[in-house]
């Protein structure tokens, strides 16, 4: 609470293209997660130097959130940038007259986001950028397979079916009743199709099940697409993912913008600016199905194939 405490934000004011607004910014950062702080470094490059940044971390033990919401409302910041779900329910709960600007929550609408005064960026990408993505890596996969047990994800998952349809592919759905479910439904699945995609699900993804659907889905000579450049590492053939610090940079720019204007009422949810692919050339060594080089031209991160381990690209 020190950090806190010892705030005395002031009024700080320049101009930028012509307009003049104030620039205290406090930052909320759920935890110090890698990918949280990458986001920050990513916002921090993006706003302007003049820009008055004050940083704290929601989930502290020697942190309240009532009196940190009071402590924030208090210093009257001119928007406030909240990184993860803690940060943002801290947000909308305790700063309902303050511009909030927020990314890194996964399913923001199962959690009532955004509130009336927050602008939000999507971390689950939308079944058209997947299923296209898929398409350009695996131009023959025409049977997708797709595994989910979480209910918060019913619609995206009906988009999918919908979006798979549009682009004239089948996509077979398995639901779990839980995790103990995953291994006979993963079986099951992977014995119809020609590629398994796997998505942001708690109810089948975790440490132990990643590793099993990874080695099934290898053993049985199917692709697998994941959500992650981790799991292109780990295995999966592709990924189609956003880089929390390319994140950060999109929220300094909204936040530049909402200063710009001085709208304090947003409710507004945007797709990150520019999602990435990983590819593992490995894998796709392995199950005989070359990458389109256009396609490897276009991922951010590849893994395996000549040189380093893992090349980063268009960075």
């Amino acid at each position: 609470m020190a950090l806190v405490s010892a705030w005395g934000l002031a009024s700080l004011c320049f101009a930028t293209s012509g307009y003049a607004y104030a620039g205290d910014i406090v930052i909320l950062k759920s935890s110090e997660q890698l990918f949280y702080t990458q986001a920050v470094e990513g916002f921090q490059s993006s706003v302007p130097r003049q820009t008055s940044l004050k940083e704290v971390v929601v989930d502290s033990a020697d942190v309240d959130p009532r009196a940190l919401g009071r402590r924030v409302r208090a210093s009257n910041p001119d928007l406030v940038f909240a990184v993860g779900l803690k940060a943002a329910l801290l947000a909308k709960v305790e700063l309902p007259d303050s511009p909030v600007v927020f990314c890194l929550v996964l399913n923001p609408e199962v959690h009532g986001l955004p509130a009336d005064n927050m602008v939000g960026i999507v971390t689950r990408l939308s079944p058209e950028a997947q299923l296209t993505a898929i398409r350009k890596l695996v131009p023959a996969a025409s049977r997708i397979g797709l595994l989910y047990g979480d209910p918060r994800i019913d619609s995206f998952v009906t988009d999918a079916q919908k979006q798979a349809a549009r682009m004239g592919l089948d996509l077979a759905v398995a639901q779990v009743a839980g995790p103990r479910d995953v291994p006979d439904r993963a079986r099951g699945l992977i014995a119809s199709i020609d590629l398994l995609w796997l998505i942001q699900d708690p109810t089948v993804i975790s440490e132990e099940s990643l590793a099993f659907l990874l080695q099934t889905s290898m053993d049985a000579a199917i692709p697998v697409f994941g959500f992650s450049s981790a799991t292109a590492q780990q295995g999966a053939l592709g990924a189609l993912f956003v880089d929390p610090r390319r994140i950060g940079e999109q929220a300094g720019r909204l936040a530049r913008d909402l200063l710009k204007s001085q709208r304090n009422r947003s409710r507004l949810l945007v797709p990150p600016d520019r999602p990435e692919l990983a590819v593992n050339l490995n894998t796709a060594e392995y199950l005989e199905s070359p990458v389109d080089q256009a396609v490897v031209r276009t991922a951010s991160v590849l893994f395996g194939g000549p040189g380093a381990t893992a090349q980063h690209r268009n960075r």
